[in-house]
């Protein structure tokens, strides 16, 4: 993976729970090498809602916290604090939600975070 983006988003799905290599669960010993010889597999989209119950970054669920660190790309309102928004990971794509934005498909974690009223 020469490409940092692509190699983080391969190591991230190989060790996320249930994954080829997650740390947690019993391995054979030659997952690694399987793992290697489907290295061009690329992820699949997956798309994940936040409903942020308030916009003092501070108050973020354990679950919030964690998908923003691992999101590819981030939709979210206009007027959202970039306190919350500064969670993300720093190579994450920030992209405010509107019709048009949130139809494109994405590669990749996509976090849209809502503002609970």
């Amino acid at each position: 993976w020469p490409d940092a983006r692509d190699r983080r988003g391969a190591l991230d799905r190989a060790l996320a729970e249930g994954g080829a290599l997650d740390p947690v669960a019993v391995q054979a010993e030659d997952s690694v090498a399987r793992w290697l010889e489907n290295a061009g597999d690329v992820g699949h989209a997956r798309v994940e809602t936040v409903a942020l119950r308030s916009a003092d970054p501070d108050e973020l669920t354990l679950r919030a916290a964690r998908l923003l660190g691992e999101a590819d790309t981030v939709l979210h309102d206009a007027a959202l604090s970039p306190s919350i928004l500064n969670r993300a990971r720093a190579d994450a794509a920030r992209v405010i939600a509107t019709p048009e934005t949130c139809g494109v498909a994405r590669t990749g974690l996509t976090v849209i975070l809502t503002l609970k009223t």
